[in-house]
């Protein structure tokens, strides 16, 4: 991940990380689950350590998705897939995301690069 993030920032681009929102549990106790979740916990860790100790931004749906929406889990999420999210879902992410990098937008777009890493952008996705 290193090597892409600096391949990135070599590039004049801002390289971005954001984590998947948090999948609900639908009531379930099955032990698979538990086990999967247990893992989504420490892939999402893993990312959040990995922007900080980087630089990179973060957008934290893990953290943040459930206070973006009406209505969590509702029509967010296939039931009972429960993993992936459905079309209504899409329109967060992608406000989160465009959030995100707002800043590096306007620069590219004005001809400037974006601000210097180190200092991930806060909003009301990042946790």
């Amino acid at each position: 991940m290193r090597a892409m993030f600096d391949l990135t920032r070599a590039m004049g681009a801002e390289p971005i990380l954001w984590t998947p929102p948090l999948v609900p549990t639908w009531g379930s106790k099955d032990l698979r689950l538990g086990i999967q979740m247990q893992l989504l916990e420490l892939y999402q860790s893993f990312l959040e350590r990995v922007a900080a100790q980087r630089g990179v931004r973060l957008v934290n749906f893990w953290r943040t998705f459930p206070s973006l929406v009406e209505e969590y889990p509702g029509r967010y999420f296939n039931q009972p897939d429960g993993y992936h999210s459905t079309v209504q879902a899409q329109p967060v992410l992608a406000r989160g995301i465009r959030d995100a990098l707002a800043d590096c937008l306007a620069a590219w777009k004005s001809g400037g690069r974006p601000r210097a890493a180190g200092r991930p952008r806060r909003g009301a996705w990042a946790a």
